[in-house]
């Protein structure tokens, strides 16, 4: 899935405002930020960022770019993290034999906890 490489880095310049701050909050070097963008405008064949010294800004096919991308990576975090919950909540069937007076008293304490 090469045309997949960069969307992540530049989204977060786009979101952030700056190299800087994407790569503070994607754990990584400026460098390797600027050089997945890079990659991702020569795959597209556009410029999507104007760059000054200064400032970072999209340009009109980054706005479009971004307003399409975001989301979907938006998405794809939520799936992650759904399916990801799924392995801290304990899920499934318990059977429990044991006798009737102790199950009661069990199942009491159960509740009780859940309440």
């Amino acid at each position: 899935m090469k045309f997949l490489e960069g969307v992540v880095e530049f989204c977060a310049v786009a979101e952030v405002g700056n190299f800087t701050g994407a790569a503070s909050k994607l754990d990584t070097s400026v460098a390797q930020v600027s050089r997945k963008v890079a990659s991702l405008e020569k795959h597209l064949g556009v410029k999507l960022l104007q760059r000054t010294t200064r400032s970072v800004s999209l340009t009109e096919a980054g706005s479009l770019y971004f307003e399409q991308t975001f989301p979907a990576l938006k998405s794809l975090e939520n799936a992650q993290l759904s399916v990801s919950a799924l392995q801290q909540t304990p899920q499934g069937l318990i059977r429990l034999t044991a006798p009737r007076s102790l199950s009661v008293k069990l199942l009491l304490l159960l509740c009780s906890m859940h309440l």
